[in-house]
């Protein structure tokens, strides 16, 4: 049976991945949190699977696999990259007991020379076909992150046999006939010719007419969305990485072992961690590159913490500027912004905001915060409660929008009227052409396009968002026309024909469309197995981890 997930292995790798971080439901709401708060409360009570208590020895092995499966996949340990894709190492590791479960219970077991190849395959792929020694890879990667070979035999065997029970379970949704791919085929992939008509609310500008009254009114009806949230105003001294990058030369400069750390890194990260290099050269180019801006950096978060260390003598936030002039350092003062959107004259990290927010009177400074190329240090200068801006203040943007919307309106408008000339001509048996000579418009051809084109051309898309015009298009027969609004108006399309599906063409995709298909719908299987039974399985975890969560509460 492990035989069978050869040629399937990379796509059913691709399903653990996305199954476990996007479509599995368990671990994203209240109860999820709970995991994470019971497991880093300390306790040993890791809860039940199914009846089965869970051991912390059972915990921890599955955990070493999530994060060694998480880097054998990524070239990325999930500590430096997880974050960004949403994997959660308590989340998987119990979502991999599970797996780990369900694959003893259909009594699935890949072989000794299974497993061995795979693990050869595994390190080959992370190394981007070139071999890796085993000795350097046990101590420089397993070892330097906590883990054995053990670990990584372990993690490799179950890999296997988790693929296999997905293509078991998945099985039931692979039936796919010949006749219905070639009808999905035909329906995804026929063209159809069509022509369209835009309206566009700039067209409108200058038919719009504000009164004082049409004005008030509607500043009251948008008096929502001109209300400014919650602001904060910082001054701030900033450390620019590019201050310190001569003294960074210099500190590399006594570096004796740069080709050692470069091998290290490449072994620990994996070419990935490069990013375009394409060659050997172009890496080390690449590492020598970013060790000089790692060491400035250092440099500067050094100087940065002195200087905030000194400022928390003290809970004035005016002292910032003092020290600051004492130590020749320039402050600079941020125009008032809120939490979601940051200041505008400058890009800082998400970090920054958030720090902002937590100032108060009482506690006016932050810590030193590192961004992309700088440190910052900032204190509180200003607290702005929401508040709504007066029509006065605010009158020539709402002069604007109001403008703007009695165009979109106008636009639609026109639309609809476009639309039942048209349709009325065309019951007639008049021509589009004509239809369009009576309604006074000048139709666009535009190029043929099927359901599964992504885009059309990028002038079209000023107008209307492509799946609104594929929505509108194939929704009639040739030789009729229907409307949509847009964002920015309205567009009228009439379809000339549908075209032919190339015959050869259809041939040759036919049978790797057919494979999609079925990969698509045991995908669609499993993950509906998985989450129901992970549910039924890790209820009385999820509830325990609740209840010690309270106890912890309280």
């Amino acid at each position: 049976m492990i035989g069978t997930i050869r040629k399937h292995s990379s796509w059913l790798w691709a399903i653990i991945i996305i199954a476990t971080v996007a479509a599995f439901v368990v671990g994203y709401g209240p109860a999820g949190r709970a995991i994470r708060s019971g497991l880093a409360g300390g306790s040993q009570d890791f809860g039940k699977l199914y009846d089965s208590p869970i051991s912390p020895a059972e915990f921890s092995n599955a955990a070493k696999e999530a994060k060694l499966g998480y880097y054998l996949s990524s070239g990325q340990w999930p500590d430096r990259a997880g974050r960004q894709t949403d994997f959660d190492m308590e989340r998987e590791s119990y979502f991999r007991l599970f797996l780990i479960k369900k694959v003893n219970d259909y009594h699935i077991k890949a072989s000794d020379e299974e497993a061995s190849a795979e693990a050869h395959n595994r390190l080959l792929a992370l190394n981007h076909g070139q071999s890796i020694n085993g000795d350097e890879f046990e101590k420089n990667v397993l070892e330097a992150s906590g883990l054995t070979v053990a670990d990584f035999e372990r993690t490799v065997r179950h890999d296997l046999e988790i693929r296999e029970l997905i293509t078991l379970i998945g099985s039931s949704g692979s039936l796919v006939t010949p006749a219905e791919a070639q009808m999905l085929y035909v329906r995804n992939n026929t063209e159809v010719s069509a022509q369209a008509i835009f309206f566009s609310a700039s067209n409108y500008l200058s038919e719009a007419t504000i009164t004082s009254e049409a004005l008030t009114k509607f500043y009251t009806n948008q008096a929502a969305n001109y209300r400014l949230p919650d602001r904060v105003q910082v001054t701030y001294v900033e450390f620019p990485i590019t201050n310190y990058w001569e003294a960074a030369a210099l500190e590399i400069a006594k570096t004796t072992n740069m080709d050692q750390q470069f091998d290290l890194y490449t072994l620990q990260n994996g070419t990935n961690y490069f990013g375009g290099a394409t060659n050997a050269v172009q890496a080390r180019q690449i590492f020598h590159a970013r060790y000089h801006e790692q060491q400035a950096g250092v440099l500067a978060r050094r100087d940065a913490n002195d200087f905030a260390t000194l400022l928390f003598d003290t809970n004035s936030a005016s002292y910032l500027t003092t020290l600051a002039a004492q130590k020749g350092y320039t402050v600079k003062t941020s125009e008032p912004f809120d939490s979601r959107n940051g200041p505008k004259e400058f890009a800082i990290p998400l970090q920054f905001v958030e720090a902002a927010f937590h100032l108060s009177p009482e506690q006016p400074f932050t810590a030193a915060i590192p961004g992309e190329k700088a440190v910052y240090v900032m204190a509180l200068d200003k607290q702005l409660p929401s508040e709504l801006p007066s029509l006065e203040a605010i009158h020539g943007q709402v002069v604007s929008d109001l403008t703007r919307f009695q165009a979109t309106m106008m636009a639609r408008q026109a639309t609809v009227r476009c639309f039942a000339t048209i349709t009325n001509d065309l019951a007639t048996g008049k021509s589009f052409a004509t239809a369009c000579l009576d309604a006074r418009v000048q139709p666009m051809l535009l190029p043929p396009f099927s359901l599964r084109t992504e885009s059309n051309a990028p002038a079209i898309e000023e107008h209307v968002k492509f799946d609104t015009l594929k929505q509108a298009a194939f929704t009639v027969l040739p030789g009729h026309a229907d409307y949509a609004g847009t964002e920015e108006g309205g567009v009228v399309v009439y379809v000339d024909s549908r075209l032919p599906v190339d015959q050869a063409k259809m041939n040759t995709e036919l049978p790797y469309f057919i494979m999609r298909m079925r990969q698509s719908r045991e995908q669609e299987a499993f993950n509906m197995w998985f989450s129901h039974n992970v549910d039924t399985a890790m209820h009385d975890v999820l509830i325990e981890l609740q209840k010690r969560q309270g106890k912890n509460a309280q």
